[in-house]
């Protein structure tokens, strides 16, 4: 009896240990162009894509969540001769937002709480978010949202407003109250928002002193400088390391521009077989580190891609072109 206690103790480590090592499921989401050049809403599943049905005929996807075995995805769509209107998917079934038929909106990220689903955006050129299909104005200036976060009871938005004579305030939103973070001549310096605890982190870029943007993100209102010359486009943070995703422009070299990412500051390249490469969206699992982004290639199309530890997947061919928008990690419960 004691050996057979014995092995089932061993058997269940074992079991536990490998349930550890589990590797998550990858969720990309974005847009790809059919053959005629339209844009088509989807999301790619560990490499695989999946269509977002329902879409209207221009359509891509925004943002990315995953609550245990459901999926989110935020989106934009437009019929021609309407208005670019709001949506998310949950599991491929489509929820309208705005109907397009009176001033364009746009969505910019999702986020699940429990039962309650928010998606960041505008409408009408104003900043505003929806919790479970009911709108919440954040801003009646001329602004947008960049992203959105939830933490608690507490809802974080990032985004800007303009303030006039060109001059663009970068800020976030929590529960409606506004913290400003920077003034520049740069749109949209705020791009991404993350919460731990009780600091709130906002990745972007400022004016440098040159007038070139630099990559920098906020932490509780305070700038962290990461390069001259960069943009950082997406920020998340796991145990005391804090991560940002974006690409580098090099101005001497023709504006390539390189796909990077920052641990706590350092930055780190990541691979790419043309001159252009881009990161967007950054997610972390225990040690290893998800990028996604695109590289451009000779015909000037997208090839969608995502990095795992600097080691490229490719998703796309770049017969046509695409965007990435988020990347979301699921399925080690």
């Amino acid at each position: 009896m004691k050996k057979k206690l014995f092995l089932a103790g061993v058997f269940g480590m074992l079991m536990g240990a490998m349930a550890a090592w589990a590797e998550p499921d990858v969720y990309v989401a974005g847009m790809e162009r059919t053959s005629d050049g339209t844009p088509a809403a989807c999301y790619w599943k560990n490499g695989q894509k999946l269509v977002l049905s329902g879409s209207k005929p221009f359509s891509s996807a925004t943002g990315i969540a995953v609550a245990g075995s459901d999926v989110y995805v935020s989106g934009t769509e437009k019929t021609p001769g309407q208005k670019w209107s709001v949506c998310y998917w949950k599991n491929g079934a489509k929820t309208a937002l705005t109907d397009g038929r009176t001033v364009d909106a746009e969505s910019t990220g999702i986020a699940v709480s429990g039962n309650d689903v928010y998606v960041s955006g505008w409408e009408g050129n104003a900043a505003c978010y929806w919790k479970n299909g009911q709108k919440i104005v954040l801003s009646t200036a001329e602004s947008k949202t960049t992203d959105i976060a939830v933490a608690g009871n507490d809802v974080y938005v990032s985004g800007w407003e303009n303030t006039g004579n060109n001059i663009i305030l970068a800020c976030y939103w929590r529960n409606g109250v506004k913290t400003e973070l920077t003034r520049a001549s740069i749109a949209e310096p705020a791009k991404a928002i993350a919460v731990r605890g009780n600091d709130v982190y906002a990745a972007g870029y400022d004016a440098a002193r040159n007038g070139a943007a630099a990559a920098c993100y906020w932490r509780n209102g305070r700038k962290v400088e990461l390069s001259m010359g960069g943009y950082a486009m997406d920020i998340t943070v796991s145990g005391n390391d804090v991560y940002a995703a974006g690409y580098q422009v090099k101005i001497n070299e023709h504006f390539n521009t390189d796909a990077h990412y920052w641990k706590n500051g350092s930055r780190v390249a990541l691979s790419g077989g043309n001159t252009k490469t881009y990161a967007h969206a950054i997610a972390v699992s225990g040690n290893d580190v998800y990028v996604a982004g695109y590289e451009t290639n000779a015909d000037n199309n997208n090839i969608l891609c995502y990095w795992k530890n600097g080691e490229k997947i490719t998703l796309t061919n770049g017969r046509t072109t695409g965007n990435v928008a988020a990347i979301a990690l699921g399925g080690t419960e």
